[in-house]
């Protein structure tokens, strides 16, 4: 992926704000700095893999829609139905879908999947679970109820901390933005995901050294003057190239693709 695109994730937010200082700032930095790191291994899949015609995405936990926007930059060909528990995010993803005319490829509700009705859809191909896991009391109870609504051919997209997260973003953050669990390891992962009987065929860590310091100054630091976080987040924000040493050790994020183990 290249900088210019990876600088661009999560500026689709301008389309949600009547402000021209704020269309014009998420224009220019995009999204938040971690939210451009974590998503790269997301669409580096999506760009590589070959897809099939017209893909059913499925993601719990979608915010206002910023994966399947990113997506749609690779190719509108799927449909994608988010699902997420805030009526605000869930409004802000539809003026978005509004503004980019993506209604047809994408649907946002606000609901909980586990229990929405889906009696009459399809199976879904993908299941994205980005960000998602760390804030569910029980993954396992979730897991088993999504495979109910998945073929042995689906494919499950996962993104979760890891336990370096807390060192780097500090405790403070981690219990603010909702997280339940102080992060996974792959092996955590794989135990979750032999419980419906997929194995992992593909994982990469991000947010490694030395970006895992940037983004402590970033969420870390605050002011009260906006002026002072634009130049801060415009400083800051543009070196989320620097994500060199990825392993389990010094990576704060972790991606894995799970497949059925049938396949």
């Amino acid at each position: 992926m290249n900088f210019f695109r990876k600088s661009g994730i999560g500026s689709d937010i301008r389309y949600s704000s009547d402000k021209t200082l704020d269309y014009i700032y998420y224009s220019i930095l995009g999204g938040e700095l971690h939210t451009k790191i974590r998503l790269k291994p997301l669409l580096n899949f999506f760009s590589t893999k070959k897809l099939q015609k017209n893909p059913k995405i499925l993601e719990l936990g979608c915010g206002f829609g910023i994966n399947a926007f990113e997506i749609a930059k690779i190719d509108r060909g799927f449909e994608y139905d988010g699902f997420d528990l805030s009526e605000d995010a869930i409004a802000q993803g539809r003026k978005i879908l509004q503004k980019k005319s993506l209604q047809k490829s994408i649907r946002l509700f606000c609901a909980d999947a586990t229990k929405y009705d889906f009696q009459n859809e399809n199976k879904y191909d993908f299941v994205l679970l980005i960000d998602f896991l760390e804030h569910v009391v029980d993954p396992k109870e979730i897991l088993s109820e999504l495979r109910k609504l998945t073929h042995d051919k689906t494919i499950f997209l996962v993104s979760v901390p890891t336990k370096n997260y807390k060192k780097y973003f500090g405790d403070d953050f981690h219990r603010r933005v909702g997280h339940v669990h102080d992060g996974y390891s792959l092996s955590d992962l794989d135990k979750l995901f032999a419980g419906i009987e997929y194995e992992s065929t593909f994982h990469e860590y991000s947010a490694g050294f030395p970006v895992n310091y940037v983004c402590s100054l970033y969420y870390k630091h605050n002011f009260e003057n906006r002026y002072l976080n634009f130049l801060k987040n415009s400083l800051l924000g543009r070196l989320n190239f620097l994500d060199f040493l990825n392993d389990e050790k010094h990576g704060c994020s972790l991606f894995s693709v799970y497949e059925s183990k049938s396949n």
